[in-house]
């Protein structure tokens, strides 16, 4: 067999297929069939051989983009074309002639084999009744896409308010991040109720039944009300009374509650009714079990603010780029008094590198290697201040270090552009997922057995005089 050429146009496949068929039953027209033929997605490489190698399956010919004769539709290395220059395509899944701005990519050309426009803004690219064209109908969608979002906006369509039920119990909650919207249909996941005080535990909503449970289940804003299943021996006193259950670990510590649909009894119930389904290497027994910290449940704390943990700011005027990619940082930089433990808040008044460090109690270390285990940073920036934040190279993003006992025991990670902490942010957000992570990029010199980190260290850098961030709670391993 002869050595393939280095590319063919789809051009010349036509018209070389179409004299040679007569001659041989191995040629064919492309598309039809024949030996530059393929069927996989544009730009990729065949899983079954068909195009040689160097070559990619374009709109159904294997070809070389950057070959003097180029691709149907792929730009060559630097996005040249035979015809024209490139643009962009956008994909088209559900076939409503507009794509999704989420997936593109440069074409030369619109491809023969379709699912590709220049069309774009389609905010639901699997229903072809969803486009920047339809009409809006009362469904609770936003069928027309357009910017501002809003729902059933149509004319002679009426508009009511709908609330966010995240947990099914029939409640919605409003604010700020889950406001009421408008809609004349319920959108996906919405109610026409509010006032849910819990909008993440669907037994807890208003006129739910109150349970003896010290909380308060109905959101009328009392915990365990004094009422007749409720009301303490004490002369009806809802008081509550410190005790010592049978429980283990932090179930034990219990307080004096009121049960039974008669008459009232004392009994002394566990504070913690339903024990942690893992325990949390904070040197207490969080399941309930009879053993501490045990693993694999160990998978570090839930809180950065939790207790029995060490928490520290530190400050250093520069640190090199190896200084960063080499090792932790806690022993190159300077204790400051930059973290309040009763205010939760982490400050400074110099520009230069912060670091917050939070550490195992004691001598424990955290078992990270949990598969599936995620890392949240979450925090506010205190909106009175003109503070300016950055990182390593002025990229302007917090640096997350996991670390063991050695100093070059280390996993670094560095959030993508898209999370970038810039100027005037007022709050930072991430979750990503300890291992196998796609939004947050695994620095230089990463790589030792998570099964043993002693420590995560948070760094940021601040170009002004002065800075304020309050961490948030959830700030954390999650399960």
């Amino acid at each position: 067999m002869r050595r393939p050429p280095r590319s063919l146009p789809w051009l010349l496949v036509l018209t070389l297929g179409a004299w040679l068929v007569p001659l041989s039953s191995c040629l064919q027209a492309w598309p039809v069939g024949g030996p530059w033929a393929c069927s996989v997605t544009e730009g990729q490489q065949p899983q079954d051989g068909t195009c040689p190698a160097n070559f990619v399956c374009d709109d159904g010919l294997c070809c070389n983009p950057d070959d003097a004769l180029g691709c149907p539709t792929l730009p060559t290395t630097g996005n040249g074309c035979r015809v024209g220059t490139a643009e962009l395509y956008y994909e088209d899944r559900d076939g409503d002639g507009d794509g999704n701005d989420k997936v593109s990519r440069y074409l030369c050309k619109a491809p023969l084999a379709g699912g590709l426009v220049k069309s774009r803004g389609d905010c639901d690219d699997t229903d072809p009744k969803v486009n920047t064209r339809a009409v809006e109908v009362c469904n609770g969608r936003n069928d027309n896409c357009d910017l501002a979002g809003e729902l059933d906006e149509g004319a002679g369509l009426t508009r009511t308010a709908w609330y966010r039920d995240q947990d099914g119990d029939g409640y919605g909650a409003e604010s700020p991040q889950t406001p009421a919207l408008l809609a004349c249909a319920a959108p996906p996941g919405y109610v026409a109720r509010k006032g849910d005080c819990q909008p993440f535990e669907p037994a807890r909503y208003p006129d739910a039944p109150e349970q003896c449970n010290n909380i308060d289940d109905d959101c009328d804003g009392r915990a365990d009300p004094d009422e007749t299943d409720f009301a303490d021996v004490d002369v009806g006193s809802s008081a509550r009374f410190p005790c010592t259950s049978a429980a283990k670990g932090v179930c034990a510590a219990g307080t004096f509650r009121c049960v039974g649909t008669g008459p009232v009894v004392r009994t002394c119930v566990s504070n913690t009714p339903v024990p942690a389904t893992f325990d949390r290497c904070d040197g207490l027994d969080n399941d309930c079990d009879g053993m501490v910290d045990e693993r694999p449940d160990c998978t570090g704390p839930d809180g950065f603010l939790g207790p029995n943990l060490n928490r520290q700011a530190r400050y250093a005027a520069s640190l090199t780029v190896t200084q960063q990619n080499t090792g932790c940082l806690k022993d190159l930089m300077t204790p400051t008094t930059g973290w309040s433990e009763a205010t939760k808040a982490w400050s400074g008044t110099q520009t230069g590198f912060q670091l917050l460090t939070i550490e195992a109690p004691g001598t424990t270390t955290w078992d990270l290697t949990r598969q599936g285990l995620k890392l949240r940073l979450k925090f506010t920036v205190d909106a009175g201040g003109a503070t300016a934040f950055g990182a390593p190279g002025n990229f302007r993003h917090p640096v997350i270090y996991l670390c063991g006992d050695q100093p070059g025991e280390l996993i670094r990670y560095v959030p993508i552009t898209s999370l970038q902490l810039i100027n005037g942010a007022m709050a930072f957000d991430s979750t990503f997922v300890l291992s196998g992570e796609t939004s947050w990029i695994v620095g230089r010199g990463s790589g030792f057995d998570t099964a043993k980190v002693r420590r995560v260290e948070v760094l940021l850098s601040t170009f002004s005089s002065s800075f304020a961030l309050t961490l948030d709670p959830l700030s954390g391993f999650v399960r």
